[in-house]
C-alpha cells in the first residue's frame, strides 16, 4: 500500500464497491446500475450492459463461479460466468441493499434497510432464492463480515453492532460506545475485529464485539471500508481521498465512559421526531419512539386521517427497552412517509400506532411536502 496507481474508466458514476474472483477477473459496480468487468488485473476496465438503473452497492464473488451484487430497490444480480453475464433476482423493491457476505457456497447473506429499520435476507442455494429471517428492529446496515461459517458481525446506522455466532440464525446486540453510522467492519479471527464510521470513528474488539475500545485515528473524515491481513497491519479509506494504515493494529485507544441504558416502566408511545416531518435527502424519515417494559410482539401500523392503514412495520419479538434512539438506548423504527407500495403519502396528519398482542397506543404526526 506505500504506492498507488490511478486506473481510468469510461463512466463517470460514482463506483461503490470491487471484488476480483481471482488474481486477474474482476468487477466494479456503482451508482445507476454500471457493472464495470475486468480480465488483466485491473489495467483496463469494460462497461457491461446493465439490467438495473438501480444504485448497486456491493459485489461479492465465491469461486469458481459465482457471483452476486446487490443495491437500491431490492436489486439482487447474480452471475454464474465469473461475472461476465448477470441475471436478476426478483426482490421488494421497498429493500435498499448495501452489503453482502458468502458464508459457504451455497449461502449468502445481504443486509440493508427497509422502513428505516434494518433488514437481512439470507439464500441458501447460491443467490438462486430468498427468504428474510426475522430480526430485532435495528436501524440500518452497512456492512456485513464472517470470519467464518459460524460467526458473523454487522454494523450500520447509529451505533448499531450485531452479532451471531450460530451461522446468522440469531443476532445479538454488541453495541460500541460511540453512536455513530458505522460503515464497515472487519474480523481477523472469532474476536479480534474494527468497525470504522462517521468523525474518523475507528472502535476495536478483542473479546468478540463484547466490549469495545476507540481508538485514536488522527482525523474527522468519515471513514468507509477497514480491511486487515494481520492482527496488525491493516488500511482504512474515507472521505475526501483518506487513507489509513496501522501497523500495530491501531494501539492508541481514547477513554469513553459507558451509559446505563433507560428503564421501561410502560408500554407507550413516546413523540416521534422530527415533526413536523419534511421528507428530503437530508431527511430520510421520521422516528417513531416507544417504550416496553416486557419483550412482545410489536408492529407500528400508520393511517390516514379517515382511518386507511397506509403502512405497518412488523418489528417482530422485541425485547423490553426504551427504543429512543438516546445514548445508551435501543433504536426507534423510522418511517419514511412512503405507503404499502412504496409510493410517497401526501401531505396530512396521520395516526401511528404501537401494537403488542395486550396493548394499543396512538399518537399523530405532521407530515409536509
Amino acid at each position: 500500500g506505500g504506492v498507488w496507481d490511478t486506473q481510468s474508466t469510461s463512466v463517470l458514476s460514482t463506483l461503490n464497491a470491487v471484488d476480483f474472483l481471482d488474481g486477474t477477473t474482476g468487477v466494479a459496480v456503482g451508482d445507476s446500475g454500471v457493472i464495470l468487468y475486468t480480465f488483466n488485473r485491473g489495467e483496463t476496465w469494460n462497461t457491461l450492459t446493465s439490467i438495473t438503473n438501480s444504485k448497486l452497492s456491493d459485489i461479492k464473488f465465491y469461486p469458481p463461479m459465482t457471483g452476486i451484487i446487490v443495491g437500491e430497490e431490492g436489486t439482487i444480480l447474480r452471475s454464474t460466468t465469473g461475472g461476465l453475464d448477470w441475471t436478476s433476482v426478483t426482490f421488494n423493491p421497498i429493500y435498499k441493499w448495501t452489503s453482502l457476505q458468502f458464508i459457504d457456497k451455497d449461502t449468502v447473506i445481504v443486509v440493508g434497510d427497509s422502513a428505516g429499520l434494518g433488514r437481512m435476507a439470507k439464500s441458501t442455494d447460491a443467490g438462486q432464492t430468498w427468504y428474510v429471517p426475522h430480526i430485532e428492529p435495528f436501524v440500518s446496515f452497512n456492512s456485513i463480515y464472517f470470519v467464518s461459517p459460524r460467526i458473523g458481525y454487522a454494523a450500520g446506522r447509529l451505533g448499531t453492532v450485531i452479532a451471531t455466532d450460530d451461522y446468522g440464525t440469531t443476532w445479538r446486540i454488541r453495541r460500541p460506545p460511540l453512536r455513530v453510522d458505522y460503515q464497515s467492519i472487519y474480523f481477523v479471527s472469532d474476536s479480534l475485529g474494527w468497525v470504522v464510521g462517521k468523525n474518523g470513528t475507528i472502535a476495536k474488539t478483542k473479546d468478540g464485539a463484547r466490549t469495545w475500545e476507540i481508538l485514536a485515528s488522527c482525523t474527522d473524515r468519515d471513514l468507509y471500508d477497514v480491511q486487515f491481513n494481520s492482527s496488525n497491519i491493516g488500511w482504512v479509506v474515507g472521505n475526501n481521498g483518506a487513507i489509513l494504515k496501522t501497523l500495530d493494529g491501531g494501539s492508541r485507544t481514547i477513554d469513553i465512559t459507558p451509559v446505563v441504558p433507560g428503564v421501561a416502566t410502560s408500554a407507550r408511545l413516546l413523540p416521534n421526531f422530527p415533526n413536523p416531518y419534511y421528507p428530503n435527502i437530508h431527511n430520510p424519515g421520521t422516528y417513531l419512539p416507544f417504550e416496553l417494559p416486557e419483550p412482545a410482539y410489536v408492529t407500528i401500523k400508520i393511517y390516514d386521517i379517515l382511518g386507511r392503514k397506509i403502512q405497518e412495520i412488523p418489528l417482530g419479538y422485541v425485547s423490553a427497552g426504551v427504543y429512543d434512539n438516546t445514548r445508551g438506548n435501543a433504536y426507534a423504527p423510522l418511517w419514511d412517509g412512503r405507503d404499502l407500495n412504496g409510493n410517497s403519502v401526501p401531505s396530512g396528519v396521520y395516526v401511528y400506532s404501537l401494537v403488542t398482542p395486550k396493548f394499543r397506543h396512538s399518537a399523530k404526526l405532521l407530515l409536509i411536502r
